[in-house]
């Protein structure tokens, strides 16, 4: 049986997208559908489910199909879906995975399973030298490492699947059940500590009481917890390069990678290892050029982005209102006397939600994700960051990150 997926047909609202207050552009590839056997589109399905249907899905589609056999697909779909989660079924073995299936297709499982590790399919999740388990892959991982193989079936699919989202598609994805958002801002460290090895600190900088700050909170402490580090490209600002749309000029090679993240990227062979130092290095370099730390929600988690308001997927869709895949930090800023109007918060707030008049700056706090930028911006002691009240949701993040899971 044969499936045509389309691409803009099946767009949930191709009147989205565009930064905030700029017009929308097309989503990229949603004019592109393709036909090919029914079971590869069981695959995309499964690859779309956690998030939402794609409007270049047509053009993901036809990249399956010229990348997987027919009997590769067939046999994803009997793998244990990608988790860390001990409550979710655990990877298997070539051979549990085999007694899933048809008769014709056990028999070459091994083999199958095999080439969809060259392809990167699937995950080797052994650990400790036991016998070799396997999970699938998911989009956001097959996203990273297509978009690092020019010339590949899903190369400008996966950098348009990612585009897209940036630019609105994040509206419709479906919420994550078990950790609330799947990024939260980090607070600025320097605005949470004054530590001027972590970066630039402005001069009367107001900290707040450090019993309000939790190991989660700093960015250093994160590092300093892994046992592997590595960076990669940002996928954002590669996106919105590859569309002709990126009008940042901040640096790429941003995205922080821990433990396991690091060493299965840097295997395979689109991360670079560095050491502890290094990434402490780079941590500062961001938070000087202006860039807001976003983490996984998670206690322990494998990766850092640290983003710009003009490609980042998460504060993009911060900036529209949205809380589907992002949220604010545990903290929010106010202002204290002092402010000298100079606009040097406002010129850097990412969010765009500080106004200045003839009083002073005013944060919109509804809106303030709680990064405090705009803190290592004043050099008069005019704004603080303090703890964000726990009961409130406003932002549809988790509060209680100590219990989310590794993700």
């Amino acid at each position: 049986m044969l499936r045509t997926v389309y691409g803009s047909k099946f767009a949930p609202d191709l009147s989205l997208g565009g930064l905030t207050g700029s017009p929308s552009p097309k989503y990229a590839g949603a004019d592109i559908s393709y036909k090919a056997p029914e079971v590869y589109g069981k695959v995309l399905d499964a690859l779309l489910e956690p998030y939402a249907p794609a409007p270049n899905q047509g053009e993901i589609f036809r990249g399956i199909a010229q990348i997987l056999t027919e009997e590769e697909a067939e046999l994803w779909l009997s793998v244990p879906e990608y988790s860390y989660d001990p409550e979710d079924p655990p990877a298997q073995t070539v051979s549990q995975i085999a007694a899933r299936v048809r008769p014709g297709l056990s028999a070459k499982a091994g083999d199958l399973i095999q080439s969809m590790l060259d392809k990167q399919f699937v995950f080797n999740m052994t650990r400790d030298g036991g016998e070799p388990a396997y999970m699938r892959t998911y989009m956001l991982w097959l996203c990273s490492t297509y978009t690092g193989r020019e010339g590949s079936p899903l190369y400008r699919a996966m950098f348009n699947w990612f585009y897209n989202i940036i630019r609105g598609n994040s509206a419709d994805m479906r919420p994550v059940p078990k950790s609330g958002n799947v990024m939260i801002a980090l607070p600025n460290e320097v605005a949470l500590t004054g530590d001027e090895k972590l970066g630039k600190v402005p001069m009367n900088l107001q900290i707040p009481d450090d019993r309000m700050v939790i190991g989660f909170d700093k960015t250093s402490e994160v590092i300093n917890g892994a046992h592997a580090w590595a960076v990669c490209d940002c996928i954002c600002r590669a996106s919105t390069e590859m569309n002709g749309d990126r009008e940042c000029d901040h640096s790429i090679d941003t995205c922080m990678l821990f433990d396991d993240d690091a060493d299965l990227a840097v295997k395979m062979g689109w991360a670079k290892r560095i050491t502890r130092e290094e990434m402490h290095d780079l941590a500062r370099r961001c938070r000087d050029e202006g860039l807001v730390q976003m983490s996984y929600n998670a206690e322990h988690p494998l990766s850092i982005c640290n983003c710009c308001s003009d490609c980042c997927v998460f504060l993009n869709s911060l900036k529209r209102g949205e809380n589907t895949i992002a949220g604010a930090s545990r903290f929010i800023v106010q202002r204290l006397d002092g402010c000298r109007t100079c606009g040097q918060c406002m010129k850097i707030c990412p969010m765009e939600v500080i106004e200045i008049d003839g009083q002073g700056a005013h944060v919109n706090q509804d809106k303030c994700i709680g990064c405090g930028l705009c803190v290592t911006k004043c050099n008069f002691g005019a704004l603080q960051l303090t703890l964000r009240d726990p009961e409130d949701t406003s932002t549809g993040r988790a509060c209680d990150y100590q219990k989310r899971a590794h993700i």
